[in-house]
């Protein structure tokens, strides 16, 4: 599992060699049991299988990933580390293991890089994808934080400007931005949130879920 790779007291190379370019932008899996999943800026999301990797989607770059406890996998597409960002075509959803994909978001997430998805553990249902504007996307785009309640049939923007990640800790949701950082509490609206000794500003932060309930941000 990825967990016990992380915690191997030597790191080792462990692929895909020569099979995708660029950054790696996100690595999960479902439980300790189950394959890792690897997307990639350059194209795709992988599947670990022993020594190797296998591809499961078609090549599109992937920025996001997000995993439901039954094995469904939610996968962001754009490009968020290359000489320019990349706009994707919305979230792509398969549940059964990679095998067949269906692009959801419609003309809402077209053109916009999806910096982040999340699944609610508790609701599989309610999803979440924080989005930030590229050169691909329309003047009408509107980069955020979009939530769908029906598996990501539709989306709703819950939380307007650039997104760069979510944290989801019990019922708060934090979503950080570009000098911003909003928490929304039980499914209520997002608030401005303002931390002791807050930069005045910066361009991209990372937020991980603690197991108090708190935060821990990267700015």
């Amino acid at each position: 599992s990825l967990a016990a790779m992380a915690q191997a007291p030597v790191w080792e190379h462990a692929g895909p060699a020569g099979l995708v370019g660029g950054p790696i932008e996100a690595l999960v899996e479902a439980n300790p049991a189950s394959p890792g999943l690897l997307a990639s800026g350059a194209g795709g999301v992988w599947q670990s299988a022993g020594s190797g990797w296998n591809a499961l989607s078609d090549g599109a770059p992937i920025s996001a990933l997000a995993v439901t406890g039954s094995g469904a996998i939610y996968a962001g597409t754009g490009d968020l580390h290359g000489a320019r960002l990349r706009g994707g075509t919305g979230v792509q959803f398969s549940q059964d293991g990679g095998a067949t994909w269906t692009v959801l978001g419609g003309s809402a997430l077209t053109g916009l890089a999806v910096s982040q998805v999340l699944v609610n553990p508790g609701n599989p249902q309610q999803v979440w994808a924080a989005t930030v504007t590229t050169e691909d996307a329309s003047a009408a785009a509107q980069p955020g934080v979009y939530e769908s309640v029906d598996g990501g049939e539709s989306w709703t923007l819950a939380l307007p400007g650039p997104v760069w990640d979510l944290a989801l800790a019990g019922n708060r949701l934090l979503a950080v931005g570009s000098s911003t950082l909003s928490l929304a509490t039980s499914g209520g609206p997002f608030a401005p949130l303002t931390l002791p000794s807050q930069p005045a500003s910066w361009v991209r932060a990372r937020a991980v879920a603690q197991p108090d309930g708190g935060f821990l941000v990267a700015l």
